[in-house]
C-alpha cells in the first residue's frame, strides 16, 4: 500500500511543479484574448451577457452554440437536424434578446474494488436561457437568467452521484442526482461600467461563481468532486442569494456574495433564508490578464464562511482556497488548487489538486489530474486520479469516456483501491 501512496504523492508533486513552472512562462494575453473572441456560432449567442464559471448558464449557452470541429461533417448533421431550428433561435435573440437551449446529459458508471462493485446510470435534462431586457448589445445590460432541470436515474440502483460513496470513496465520482425537477437558476444579472461591475440576485448556484476554473464543469470536463467542485468549501445547493463582482484596474477583481445555507435541490420552498437566516458567504480576490481569459489564466484566493445550521445539525465552518490556472499556447491548460476547512461541514478538510487539459481542435479535450484529500475526523487520507477524453462526435453530441482511480478509499479502510469507469454523453440543441 505504501508503494501506491508514495507514487501518488510523488505524481501530485511533479504535476504541481510543472504547473508552477508553466505559470512563470510569458503569455501573449492579447493574442490569446483575440483567439478566444473569434468564435463562430450557430445562433449568434457570442454576445449573451453573463458572469460566472464554465458551468454557469450564460457560458453553457455560448459554448453549446459554438460551431465545433467534429468527426462527422457538420453539413451532414445540419441536414438531419434542420437549419430552421437555429434560424429561429437567432431571430428570437436578435429581435427579443432571448437566448435559450435544450440540453440533455447522461452518464453511466461502473466501480470495481477489492470487496465491492456497483453500477449506476442517470440523466439531466436542462432548459437554459438568458433574456436580455435592457441594454442589449451594449456593455451595460440587464438580463433574466433561468435554468430548469430534471435529474433522474435510469434504473433501481444508486443515483450516479452515490456510486463511489457506498464503495468507500469519500468523494462523489459524479454529480448526477435523482431529485426530479429543480429550479437551479432564476436571477437578475446586471452589468455596469462596461462589465467591470456585475451584480446578480435571485435563485443562484454558488458553484457557478465561487472558486471556479476552466475544467470544473461536471457536464463537460472532470466528474469527480475532487476536480469538478471545491471539496473544502461548504457550497449549498441552488437557492436564494446574491453576488457582486468588481473589476479594479484592468486585471484585478473582487467578488463577494451570500446564499441560503439550507437550500435543497429539488425543493421549490425558498422561505428558509427568511425563517432560519443561516447563510453561506464568500469573498474572492483574483487576477487575470483579461476578463475573456478568466477561466484559463487566473490566480485567486477565496475565503468563505457558513453559519451553524440548527435544523440540519451542521456546525459553523469557514475556510480558504487557492487556485492557479494557466494556458500555454492554444492547447495546454494547467491548474494547481488547494483548500482548507476549519470545521466538519465539508467533504474534505484539506485538499491539493493538480492537473492538465490538452485540447485537440476547438472542443476535443484530454484531462489528467491528481488529488490528495484529508477528510474530517479520523478518516484516512484519500488519493484520487481521473483521466477523461471529451470527443465531439457531432456538432450537437459529445461523448466522454472517463476513468477514475481511488487509492485508500476513506470510507472503507478494508479496501486499498477502487476503479471507476464512466461514459458520459451530452446533447445540445
Amino acid at each position: 500500500m505504501r508503494y501506491f501512496r508514495n507514487v501518488t504523492v510523488l505524481s501530485v508533486h511533479i504535476i504541481a511543479s510543472l504547473v508552477l513552472v508553466v505559470a512563470a512562462l510569458p503569455i501573449d494575453s492579447r493574442a490569446e484574448e483575440a483567439r478566444q473572441n473569434e468564435v463562430e456560432t450557430k445562433s449568434g449567442y457570442e454576445t449573451v451577457p453573463g458572469f460566472g464559471g464554465p458551468s454557469s448558464t450564460p457560458v453553457a449557452l455560448k459554448r453549446a452554440d459554438r460551431v465545433k470541429d467534429t468527426a462527422i461533417p457538420a453539413e451532414t448533421w445540419a441536414d438531419m437536424l434542420g437549419e430552421k431550428w437555429y434560424a429561429t433561435k437567432q431571430r428570437l435573440n436578435d429581435e427579443n434578446g432571448l437566448a435559450f437551449g435544450l440540453h440533455y446529459n447522461a452518464v453511466s458508471q461502473w466501480d470495481h474494488g477489492e470487496l465491492t462493485s456497483d453500477h449506476g446510470a442517470g440523466g439531466i435534462f436542462e432548459l437554459a436561457g438568458s433574456w436580455t431586457m435592457t441594454g442589449e448589445s451594449t456593455p451595460d445590460s440587464g438580463s433574466l437568467v433561468f435554468l430548469l432541470e430534471h435529474q433522474h436515474r435510469f434504473d433501481a440502483g444508486n443515483p450516479v452521484e452515490d456510486i463511489g460513496v457506498p464503495s468507500g470513496s469519500v468523494l462523489p465520482t459524479a454529480q448526477f442526482g435523482d431529485y426530479g425537477w429543480n429550479l437551479a437558476n432564476l436571477y437578475w444579472n446586471e452589468k455596469r461600467r462596461s462589465g467591470k461591475l456585475v451584480f446578480a440576485a435571485g435563485v443562484v448556484n454558488t458553484g457557478d461563481y465561487v472558486d471556479y476554473f476552466a475544467l470544473n464543469d461536471p457536464l463537460t470536463a472532470y466528474q469527480n468532486a475532487a476536480f469538478s467542485g471545491s471539496p473544502t468549501i461548504a457550497l449549498p445547493d441552488p437557492g436564494l442569494g446574491a453576488m457582486i463582482r468588481v473589476g479594479a484596474e484592468d486585471h484585478l477583481y473582487l467578488s463577494a456574495g451570500f446564499a441560503d445555507a439550507n437550500a435543497t435541490a429539488g425543493s421549490f420552498n425558498y422561505s428558509g433564508i427568511f425563517d432560519e437566516g443561516e447563510f453561506f458567504t464568500h469573498l474572492e480576490v483574483g487576477w487575470t490578464p483579461a476578463y475573456a481569459l478568466r477561466f484559463v489564466d487566473n490566480i485567486h484566493v477565496t475565503a468563505w464562511h457558513v453559519d451553524k445550521r440548527d435544523k440540519a445539525q451542521m456546525p459553523e465552518d469557514w475556510g480558504a482556497a487557492f487556485s492557479l490556472t494557466t494556458q500555454i499556447g492554444e492547447s495546454l491548460q494547467s491548474f494547481f488548487r488547494a483548500g482548507y476547512s476549519e470545521g466538519t461541514a465539508t467533504t474534505l478538510e484539506r485538499s491539493i489538486s493538480a492537473g492538465v487539459g490538452i485540447q485537440r481542435g476547438n472542443f476535443n479535450l484530454l484531462g489528467l489530474s491528481l488529488n490528495w484529500g484529508q477528510p474530517p475526523g479520523d478518516l484516512s487520507d484519500q488519493y484520487t486520479a481521473e483521466v477523461f477524453y471529451r470527443f465531439q462526435l457531432f456538432p450537437n453530441f459529445t461523448l466522454t469516456p472517463d476513468l477514475q482511480f481511488i487509492i485508500d478509499p476513506a470510507l472503507d479502510p478494508d479496501q486499498e483501491r477502487l476503479v471507476v469507469f464512466g461514459l458520459r454523453v451530452r446533447v445540445t440543441l
